[in-house]
């Protein structure tokens, strides 16, 4: 079953569809692959003033986008003949917002987007979820792994990343890192259900968040270019201000949980010595 998904776009900086939209910028020609039932498209085209070409698998949400795209194909990325479709067509901008994990083989379906880029200042924009977030990993440390109907552990998701595994994937690809951003969510307020109670969970949480500097980020953000002369490295530029806010943000947590942690440990200390009175001796 193919999945509709429509939900409502917030295009603050700290989204994942503000930062999106700001890589894509004013007035681009734009191929939107996964464009769903044309939320983002819409955005594009009235807030952006850009020229919208999108793709999209399912039928009855291609059919709600196509009043907002100039251009509008159904049909797989995988499996469209791309050059039949769109014929000598190019972009300024082709975006990807979560489709890289839907696909069986990305790297392939990157490979052949790159024909459609109008010049070596053209550009792709992705979002991918990060599967090592703090939410799903503390689940996996419970013995727990459970799909979900969205988010990190969509039950369409058949490709998972982390930062290191879709830096590989774009260099696989042919592709160089012009910048990556990050969406930041702490591990209690993702769609995974994670509860933090005991001193014990409080330890695990606080290791996790120690262990993995990227465990507060929920997805990535990267603009990414097939032009190899921008850099010799896999990534050229972190952003500062999102850099600070993860180490930030990751630096809170620790104390807030250390605090709760000492809270509980105290709590079960005066329960033990108020209601739990030692054996008598029966000498």
């Amino acid at each position: 079953m193919i999945k509709l998904y429509d939900k409502d776009i917030q295009i603050s900086d700290n989204t994942t569809a503000g930062k999106l939209l700001k890589y894509v910028g004013y007035d681009k020609k734009v191929l939107e692959i996964g464009c769903a039932s044309g939320v983002q498209s819409k955005l594009l085209r009235d807030v952006f003033r850009c020229n919208v070409t999108g793709i999209e698998i399912n039928s009855v949400a291609a059919e709600q986008a196509k009043q907002y795209c100039d251009t509008l194909i159904v049909g797989n990325i995988e499996s469209l003949c791309l050059h039949e479709c769109l014929g000598d067509v190019t972009f300024d901008v082709i975006l990807m917002a979560d489709v890289l994990e839907h696909l069986r083989q990305p790297d392939i379906v990157l490979d052949k987007l790159k024909s459609f880029l109008t010049d070596e200042n053209s550009y792709i924009v992705i979002s991918v979820p990060n599967i090592v977030h703090a939410s799903v990993v503390y689940q996996m440390m419970q013995g727990v792994f459970r799909y979900s109907e969205f988010g990190l552990l969509d039950d369409t998701h058949i490709r998972f990343f982390s930062k290191q595994g879709i830096i590989e994937l774009l260099g696989v690809a042919g592709c160089t890192i012009l910048e990556i951003r990050r969406v930041i969510c702490e591990p209690l307020l993702s769609e995974i259900k994670t509860v933090i109670s005991t001193e014990d969970d409080f330890k695990a949480m606080i290791y996790l968040l120690q262990h993995n500097a990227e465990s507060l980020v929920y997805q990535y953000v990267i603009k990414a270019s097939f032009n190899t002369n921008n850099s010799d490295s896999p990534i050229s530029i972190e952003n500062e201000s999102d850099l600070n806010e993860m180490i930030e943000s990751r630096n809170k947590l620790i104390y807030n949980y250390r605090v709760n942690s000492n809270k509980v440990s105290k709590f079960l200390d005066r329960f033990r010595n108020k209601f739990i009175r030692p054996k008598r001796s029966t000498k």
